[in-house]
């Protein structure tokens, strides 16, 4: 048997095997959201979502009296693409210099890949909750209303501050789906579908607040849980740990989760994502990976948007 002296003696004189691929370390790597809005192309430096506004009956005044035409209401919401690149150059002498290993040309490309669906989840993180563009001409810009707010210290009971996830947080979410006509029976012959992107630890507090007060609906939030399912009080959840995290004093760290409706919320691709290898003769013949691609998204109507601040627990 070999002595660990005999093993290093052995190093001494040899090149260890590598391994024959390259590994990538954890992350996300898809956009959790993109079947969760309205896909629309973008087209030049602004697309217009044209809306038509809506109207009210009046009483007859007489018998055949006159038609009194009016104007319809019409808006425009305005989506701007944002542009993004990236890029990565191997020197001419890097593949000699790897030995066994070889130059990672196709890994860097998924790395790319990767990313990119990243940037699309934040792009429509950021059309949920910031700022859209609205006019019948010209653009102004439109910030979500407090009442689309659902208070971080709402309970059904009691005086807690800084909750999680709870029951009752999605319930009066429903409810105020139900309110603005968003939601629930008669909307849209009930196509209509009611999202949410929590966090890992949203979900944790949304099971442990039900196994403590609402018993009857632990299965099927245990089954959530554990993604067995991805919907519970008829709402669909989508986890992300992309959501805007913040402090509000005193290291008391929140999650900004969001809701809305998929008709609500618009994501396009101005220019798809591509990629090219190249040889830099500027940069001693270096290889040069980029990508490129344009996409951007808007709320379409605050009605059918939420946030809900919910505490980050330990």
């Amino acid at each position: 048997m070999a002595t660990f002296a005999n093993f290093s003696e052995l190093q001494a004189h040899y090149q260890p095997l590598l391994a024959a691929q390259w590994h990538a370390v954890a992350q996300q790597s898809q956009n959790r959201l993109a079947d969760t809005v309205t896909i629309k192309p973008l087209s030049g430096a602004e697309t217009h979502i044209d809306q038509i506004l809506p109207t009210e009956m009046t009483p007859k005044t007489g018998r055949m009296a006159p038609t009194v035409l009016g104007e319809m209401d019409y808006n425009k919401r305005f989506i701007y693409a944002q542009e993004f690149e990236g890029a990565k150059g191997f020197d001419e002498f890097d593949a000699a210099k790897f030995t066994s290993q070889s130059l990672p040309l196709m890994e860097t490309l998924n790395e790319f890949s990767k990313a990119n669906h990243r940037k699309a989840e934040q792009i429509i993180i950021e059309s949920i909750q910031g700022t859209a563009f609205e006019g019948a001409v010209t653009p102004t810009a439109v910030n979500l209303p407090a009442s689309q707010v659902i208070d971080l210290d709402l309970a059904r009971t009691g005086s807690p501050t800084n909750i999680g996830l709870t029951y009752t947080k999605i319930a009066r979410l429903r409810r105020l789906a139900m309110e603005n006509e968003v939601f629930g029976q008669g909307v849209e012959d009930g196509s209509e579908q009611l999202c949410i992107a929590t966090t890992a630890s949203g979900l944790e507090d949304l099971f442990h607040d039900v196994y403590a007060n609402n018993k009857d609906y632990v299965t099927a939030v245990g089954k959530l849980r554990d993604g067995e399912v991805d919907t519970f009080l008829g709402v669909r959840f989508v986890r992300t740990e992309q959501l805007t995290k913040r402090d509000i004093g005193g290291g008391v760290m929140v999650a900004d989760n969001l809701a809305w409706i998929r008709s609500g919320v618009c994501f396009g691709y101005r220019d798809n994502y591509t990629s090219d290898i190249a040889q830099r003769k500027d940069l001693s013949n270096a290889t040069q990976i980029r990508v490129t691609s344009a996409m951007g998204g808007s709320r379409l109507e605050e009605s059918k948007v939420w946030k809900l601040p919910c505490l980050i627990t330990a």
